[in-house]
């Protein structure tokens, strides 16, 4: 599924009421090998198929996202 890498641990309790923002680091494309290391609060866009980025042991799903003016996701 399209969505975001991230660490469980950064999204625990996380709602609509209370979400958890997370730094867009960047992306591994598909077909790519998993180049990027999260560290607390990143998170990489993931892509259907494709690498989760180091570290990742979760996916949000696009759907259950936004992107703020500042960037944070």
């Amino acid at each position: 599924m399209d969505g975001y890498s991230v660490r469980a641990s950064d999204t625990y309790g996380a709602s609509d009421a209370l979400p958890a923002y997370l730094e867009l680091v960047g992306e591994i494309p598909m077909g790519s090998e998993a180049f990027l290391s999260l560290s607390p609060g990143e998170t990489a866009t993931a892509y259907t198929g494709g690498m989760l980025a180091n570290n990742a042991d979760a996916v949000v799903m696009v759907e259950h996202t936004k992107i703020t003016p500042t960037g944070l996701l």
